[in-house]
């Protein structure tokens, strides 16, 4: 239940500040040095390919060995992490640099901010490789399930990155440097927190030096290959519209797509992170073989993520136009639609999720790694046609993401998934069938409210939605049958386990 609530409240906090901190930081850099900071951060993070598949990797086999008879062989295997870990941070100090120092030939970047923006990258560039050396840390929280230690470093990330930079603005000078120190000091009061809370609270893990095991890291790079075919189809279908609305469109146009879509954005991550609840349990059930089980857990969570990523995605989608005019500014407005695109399909997406660990426990990661490469390369050809040649703009971009996105997660995902425990094909398929229909019913009915409720500023425009929203998560209890209440204390009973 810690785990939980952790989540939860870090998720609270990110979307807080998410929805204060965009317009304050758009109103005081503008749209084009705002457009930077997320346009770097994406650029940054196709590095994380690497970093991402490693750490699944080893969080899959450190499940294994803590479950084992074993326990020492634990040990062995973080030992050896560490030493793959440090090779490859030494190894991706030379691209990085690069890039910092050339950022301004890979994207369009303003005379007037090139070499904060190249600062900026290099901040960046710096607490990623901490986050490097970090990961055998963070895989043992994960496999530990203590995945509390996480979510509390990214709350402590969050408030120590805003608190920054409001203090910096004000005191100082509004500059786009200071909030790459912001950020940086963030990542690593992160990073610290959780490698001293696995010598805390894992005092079983015996830290030290040991010769690298090489057949596990052989065995964790086949886990990984799969995997980063896999982040790399991601990174091209989630992680690329900004940098084609930068280089297609330019600085301006970018920026303020970048500024309209954090709703979606924020949307996406509070999915991502209450799905990471799921996967311990997912990777243990299947560690011992209990396939009923398994599939009974996955799928009240695919319900219950769905269902509740339903009621905010529904209001956005109802009340898009409404939203980024009263928020951000009417000259915002025009950007309803790629929101209302990108916003849509948050439902499914995210609902899908927790299957992804059943991939991943069963080291059956391969095929989703190709056909999700391949569907991100049509993605950027796809958006290509529909921005440019069909003049649809930026709003080309989000059209193209969502609907190869969704087609991908709502025929391949779900199918093999199941194909991988030798269920039906069509068994993880039911669940998603009343988040969408409760975020269509909720969406119909926002827009109707603003229809006939005339809203000009934010504080009538939170309490609208408050009102709305509670009316859909008593909507979304009623929908559930008595049993299924029964399964969600059950559900909320096992992740506390």
């Amino acid at each position: 239940m810690l785990n939980l609530f952790a989540s939860w409240l870090s998720l609270a906090i990110m979307i807080g500040t998410g929805f204060f901190f965009t317009p304050y930081l758009l109103n005081r850099l503008g749209p084009e040095a705002y457009g930077m900071v997320p346009l770097v951060t994406m650029i940054v993070s196709y590095f994380s390919l690497l970093t991402q598949t490693a750490g699944s990797a080893i969080s899959r086999h450190l499940t294994v060995a803590f479950n084992s008879d074993r326990p020492d062989q634990a040990s062995k295997f973080f030992g050896s992490a560490l030493y793959a870990c440090a090779v490859l941070t030494l190894l991706l100090v030379v691209p990085l640099t690069f890039v910092s120092l050339y950022i301004d030939r890979l994207v369009s970047v303003p005379e007037s901010l090139e070499l904060r923006t190249q600062f900026l990258c290099a901040t960046t560039s710096l607490g990623f490789l901490f986050t490097v050396l970090s990961t055998p840390f963070q895989a043992v929280l994960f496999s530990r399930n203590k995945i509390f230690i996480n979510s509390f470093g990214t709350i402590l990330q969050t408030v120590l990155r805003v608190g920054f930079v409001v203090f910096a603005f004000s005191a100082i000078a509004v500059d786009l440097a200071y909030l790459s120190i912001g950020i940086l000091l963030g990542a690593t009061a992160s990073i610290v927190l959780c490698c001293v809370a696995v010598f805390y609270l894992i005092p079983d893990l015996k830290v030290g030096y040991t010769r690298p095991d090489w057949h596990f890291i052989t065995d964790i790079s086949g886990t990984a290959g799969g995997l980063i075919l896999l982040q790399m189809g991601t990174v091209l279908l989630l992680s690329t519209d900004i940098l084609l609305a930068n280089r297609w469109f330019g600085t301006v146009e970018s920026g303020y797509y970048a500024a309209a879509i954090q709703l979606a954005v924020l949307l996406r991550l509070v999915g991502m992170n209450t799905a990471v609840v799921f996967t311990p349990t997912i990777l243990n059930l299947h560690a011992r073989k209990d396939i009923p089980t398994l599939v009974s857990y996955t799928k009240q969570a695919m319900k219950y993520l769905g269902m509740a990523m339903a009621i905010p995605a529904g209001m956005v989608c109802g009340g898009a136009h409404e939203i980024l005019t009263i928020w951000l500014g009417p000259n915002l407005a025009p950007m309803s639609m790629a929101l209302l695109l990108l916003t849509a399909p948050v439902v499914i997406n995210n609902a899908i999720l927790p299957i992804f660990s059943i991939s991943l426990a069963a080291n059956k990661t391969g095929l989703p790694g190709i056909l999700t490469l391949v569907l991100g390369v049509v993605h950027v050809g796809f958006a290509y046609i529909l921005a440019v040649h069909l003049k649809l703009g930026v709003n080309g971009i989000a059209l193209s993401l969502a609907l190869i996105q969704t087609l991908k997660n709502l025929v391949f995902t779900p199918i093999y998934a199941a194909m991988n425990i030798d269920k039906p094909w069509h068994i993880f398929l039911p669940p998603l069938v009343l988040p969408t229909v409760l975020a269509i019913v909720v969406a119909i009915a926002t827009h109707l409210v603003l229809a006939e409720v005339i809203v000009t500023s934010l504080v009538p425009l939170l309490a609208l939605f408050c009102l709305v929203g509670s009316a859909a998560v008593l909507l979304a209890f009623a929908l559930l049958t008595q049993k299924e209440r029964r399964d969600l204390f059950v559900q909320l009973k096992l992740i506390r386990a």
